[in-house]
């Protein structure tokens, strides 16, 4: 998770009788779940962390209709590594940063599927347009490695 923005995790459920009934058992402070069918956030648990911390443990029950109860566990960590932003209105050469995003996917390539500066980061596009544009040599088409890109 980054902190001041919200992370948003669906709980996923196999079986059981439909609609659950979900809660936070245990988390950081202020993390909630969408308890109900008719909450906004249904299922989704969500987060905004103030600053870096953790790695917190979370867990989130889950109760079906007919009181079947599963328990999801899962830790999370509030820090600004692992991360890289991708704004089409950011200005030419940034970093990938949060406040220097990098303009477009053209910038995360960097000309070659063997660099590996954004490996095992997690992507977070920015509000706009994105062109996804890969390599001249692979007819443009964007294809992630997974050890490199």
């Amino acid at each position: 998770a980054y902190p001041g923005i919200q992370y948003r995790i669906p709980v996923a459920v196999q079986g059981g009788a439909y609609p659950f009934h979900y809660q936070v058992v245990s988390g950081p402070s202020g993390m909630t779940v969408g308890a109900t069918v008719w909450d906004q956030n249904y299922g989704t648990v969500t987060w905004t962390p103030a600053s870096t911390g953790g790695p917190f443990n979370v867990v989130v029950r889950v109760t079906d209709q007919q009181g079947a109860t599963a328990n999801v566990t899962f830790s999370v960590t509030a820090t600004t590594q692992g991360f890289v932003f991708i704004n089409p209105s950011a200005p030419a050469g940034g970093t990938g940063s949060l406040n220097s995003p990098l303009r477009s996917f053209a910038d995360l390539w960097k000309g070659t599927t063997t660099d590996r500066t954004y490996a095992g980061a997690v992507l977070y596009l920015r509000g706009g347009t994105h062109a996804l544009s890969g390599l001249a040599g692979n007819n443009g088409n964007v294809n992630l490695v997974a050890d490199n890109k």
